[in-house]
């Protein structure tokens, strides 16, 4: 589970007791969307006018993951989450080795979070983590 993603440089298994719950992989390096070319529509003539480009750009995104995070106790897995969540405010840098990609993400709201009891007795939240990319093209090589 170590080296699973990163937040700022700080393992989310070591720093809070948390992984990606399946998908998260497949959500983070999804298709991307371009932006609709230049045009303009008048009465005075057939169809459109369009401005041609040989390189679209790319819209921003939002996607949710799901991030699980573990505790001994019910005081360590909210310590953790909060931690998790604070850490994840603002504008960071999420790296996931195995996709050898980082993405600079804000965090744009967590919801759902529920709370599970493990055959062991661990404690387990599983929220969802709703991220804004604002520039998918700004990405860097982890």
């Amino acid at each position: 589970m170590i080296g699973q993603a990163k937040i700022n440089g700080k393992d989310i298994w070591s720093e809070y007791r948390a992984n990606l719950v399946k998908g998260a992989y497949q959500t983070l390096t999804g298709a991307l969307a371009f932006k609709d070319y230049v045009s303009n529509t008048s009465r005075l003539e057939d169809g459109d006018r369009v401005v041609p480009s040989q390189y679209p750009n790319v819209k921003s995104r939002e996607f949710t993951i799901q991030i699980a995070v573990e505790g001994s106790d019910y005081e360590s897995l909210i310590y953790n989450f909060n931690a998790l969540s604070e850490d994840a405010a603002g504008y960071i840098d999420f790296s996931v080795p195995k996709l050898k990609c980082g993405f600079k993400l804000i965090l744009r709201e967590v919801t759902d979070a529920t709370d599970y009891k493990l055959h062991d007795g661990r404690l387990l939240r599983i929220a969802k983590f709703k991220f804004y990319e604002p520039n998918p093209i700004n990405r860097f090589t982890v």
